[in-house]
């Protein structure tokens, strides 16, 4: 029996490359969740339990309405402001 290795090869590269690009997706999907002070416990239980602590932040605010959370994409608010900082002032 042969083994075309050619192939075998082939069959690697695609595992690594879809293993990158799940890396980069899981990168891209991190976001942080605002919650009251009080749920903040459960809710990162929760997150523990489904399995995406990796992905998602949670942060206590005392500013954010019981039984309320709220999804922030700090990396695009970030990039929003770097942008307008390249931006030209003007008056």
């Amino acid at each position: 029996m042969t083994v075309d290795w050619t192939n075998s090869f082939a069959v690697f590269e695609q595992a690594a490359h879809d293993a990158a690009f799940a890396d980069i997706i899981r990168q891209e999907a991190k976001r942080t969740i605002l919650c009251p002070p009080d749920q903040a416990t459960r809710v990162r239980w929760l997150i523990d339990q489904a399995g995406i602590a990796d992905i998602l932040t949670v942060v206590e605010s005392q500013w954010v309405p019981a039984g309320t959370l709220l999804v922030v994409d700090q990396q695009a608010i970030e990039a929003e402001f770097q942008e307008d900082l390249r931006r030209p002032f003007r008056l």
